[in-house]
Order: structure tokens, then C-alpha cells, then sequence
């Protein structure tokens, strides 16, 4: 069930007001329209449609509410705090281009923590593992985990899989690079007060952080496994 309605043959000021706030967000997360839709598994037409007023979305509120990373309330009344899309490099955006997946069998360069920022990670490799957690793109590696900051879920000495081309949304977990050359694991929370970087451990000093605006985003871990 929608959770509002509206008569679909009829333009009223609300669904234009819906589809302006959806506008807005998109906007400001530096998203086109085609990006959107991927992200919402919905057609470019229907985002167009949606953002003129033809379509009030009720259907997909949902939807958009995950993509555009807002409640329902921020997506419907527009209140939410602006300026909260990290700017930055590709890796930095909510959303990626369609990338080619790579099959479970493939090589996957195991390197170092200070090497992460290495463009070909081949050639910086401690170990090749010939495995994938499952969907990856082919520029995925692997890091091993050192310390507790983000136990229970990923333990000292586990082996993490990052894909640099993962989307990057409210919840996952990321690499992230500092100024400084020093890489860490986080999940990734954008609300409606910022974006943030918070470590699972809860007795981590500092465990809750604002994203720094002179860190990018190295890519996404999409899985992880203990070594025997």
C-alpha cells in the first residue's frame, strides 16, 4: 500500500511539491536523473515524471526515500539539512556507474594499509587470494584488519574486501583515507545532521566522527572472512 495517495490523473500542488523536493535532493547530491533511477531501481521516466508533477510517486516513496537517504517526512515537507553530499572524488559520491562484475574464482590482491591509495594494486600485493565475496568489480582488494575498533563484526586479524566502485550509502562500511596518508574502517551514516563516521566498537575513544572534509572515501567493503 502507498503510503499516501493521491489521484494519479490529477496535478496538484503537493505532488509538485513532492517531485520538487526530490529535484532538490537529487541535486544536491550531485546525482543526474539517470543516476537516480539506478539507484532507486526505477526508469529515468519515471524520475522525470516524478520531478514535473505527473507522477505524484506515492508507489515509490520507499524507494526514493532509501536513495535520496532522507525519511519520509524530510522527502515529503522538504525538511532536511542541506549540504550533507560529500564533496569530493568519484569515490567520495552515493552512487556509481553500472560496473562489470568478476566472477568468485578471480584474483584478488591482498596489500597493505598504507598502500591503499596505490592505483594498481598488483604490484604492492603481500598475497593474492582466489576468491570474492560475491558481487565485485575488478578493481576489488583485500585488506587485513588490525586492531578492535570496529569489533564484534570485523576482528583483528579478519580479512575485509573493498571495492572502490561500491556504492557508497546510509549504513555500509568504508575505507577512508586522511590527509595524513592514513587509512581506517567505518561504517559510513549520513542523516540529517551530517555525515559521519562511526566506529561498532562502543568503547572506541572518539568513536563517533564527522566526516572530515580532507578524507576520501577509498571504497566500500562488501565482505570479509576470518582466516583459519
Amino acid at each position: 500500500m502507498p503510503l499516501y495517495h493521491y489521484r494519479e490523473k490529477n496535478i496538484g500542488s503537493r505532488d509538485m511539491k513532492f517531485g520538487t523536493n526530490v529535484k532538490k535532493r537529487r541535486e544536491e547530491l550531485g546525482l543526474s536523473q539517470k543516476d537516480l533511477a539506478r539507484a532507486a531501481k526505477l526508469s529515468q521516466t519515471t524520475i522525470s515524471d516524478i520531478e514535473r508533477g505527473r507522477n505524484n510517486g506515492s508507489r515509490y516513496l520507499v524507494d526514493l526515500m532509501r536513495a535520496l537517504h532522507l525519511t519520509c517526512e524530510e522527502l515529503l515537507y522538504g525538511k532536511w539539512v542541506e549540504g550533507t553530499a560529500i564533496e569530493g572524488n568519484k569515490n567520495s559520491e552515493f552512487f556509481t556507474e553500472n560496473v562489470a562484475k568478476i566472477p568468485i574464482s578471480s584474483r584478488i590482491p591482498l596489500i597493505g594499509w598504507d598502500d591503499i591509495a596505490v592505483s594498481k594494486k598488483e604490484d604492492c600485493a603481500i598475497e593474492i587470494l582466489h576468491c570474492c565475496p560475491g558481487a565485485c568489480s575488478e578493481q576489488t582488494f583485500a585488506l587485513r584488519v588490525v586492531g578492535d575498533s570496529m569489533a564484534e563484526k570485523y576482528k583483528d586479524g579478519s580479512i575485509i574486501y573493498v571495492d572502490p566502485l561500491g556504492a557508497i550509502v546510509h549504513g555500509c562500511t568504508v575505507v577512508v583515507q586522511l590527509a595524513q596518508g592514513t587509512g581506517m574502517m567505518r561504517r559510513f551514516e549520513n542523516n540529517a545532521e551530517g555525515v559521519y563516521l562511526i566506529a561498532l566498537n562502543t568503547h572506541w575513544p572518539d568513536r563517533i566522527v564527522k566526516f572530515p572534509v580532507d578524507a576520501t572515501i577509498v571504497g566500500r567493503v562488501v565482505g570479509a572472512f576470518t582466516p583459519d
